[in-house]
C-alpha cells in the first residue's frame, strides 16, 4: 500500500492527489461545468466550477493558512449555492400556489360542486320517476341525513 502511495506521488495532507491528475481533474471539471452553464444557465454550475478549481491552489501553496483560506472560500461558495437553491425553490412554490388559485378571468371563484350536485339530482329525477327506488337512491347523501 505504501508503494502505491509513493507511486502516486502524494503531495501533502491538503492536496493528496498527484499534481498532474489534479490538474486534469480541474480541467475536466471546468469544461464540464462551463458546458452545463451554457446549456442550463444556472449559477450553481459556475459555483461548482469555482469550488473544484479553487482546490488547485493547494497543489502549489501547501501551508495551513492557504488551506484555511481555501476552506473558508469553499464554505462561502457552498452557502451561495444553498441560498440560490432555496430562492429557486421558494419561487417555484409561489408560482405553483398562484397556478392553483383561480384567475379573475374564470370568474374569480373556485369550482362550486353544489351546482353539479343539483344538476345530477335534476337529471336523475327525470330518469327515475319513483322516489322510493332503492337502487337509484342507494348512494344519495341526503338519504343518510334523514
Amino acid at each position: 500500500m505504501l508503494l502505491l502511495f509513493k507511486a502516486m506521488e502524494l503531495q501533502n495532507r491538503f492536496a493528496p492527489l498527484p499534481q498532474k491528475l489534479h490538474i486534469a481533474f480541474c480541467v475536466f471539471a471546468t469544461v464540464f461545468f462551463i458546458f452545463c452553464y451554457l446549456r442550463y444557465r444556472r449559477l450553481s454550475d459556475i459555483l461548482w466550477m469555482l469550488i473544484c478549481d479553487i482546490t488547485l491552489i493547494l497543489q502549489f501553496y501547501g501551508d495551513k493558512y492557504t488551506a484555511l483560506t481555501v476552506g473558508v472560500c469553499e464554505i462561502i461558495l457552498f452557502a451561495m449555492m444553498f441560498l440560490d437553491y432555496r430562492k429557486k425553490k421558494s419561487a417555484a412554490k409561489t408560482a405553483e400556489s398562484e397556478a392553483k388559485q383561480p384567475n379573475e378571468s374564470d370568474g374569480g371563484k373556485p369550482d362550486d360542486l353544489s351546482d353539479i350536485q343539483k344538476a345530477v339530482r335534476t337529471e336523475r329525477s327525470k330518469v327515475v320517476k319513483d322516489d322510493n327506488d332503492v337502487i337509484s337512491s342507494a348512494f344519495d347523501p341526503e338519504d343518510l341525513e334523514k
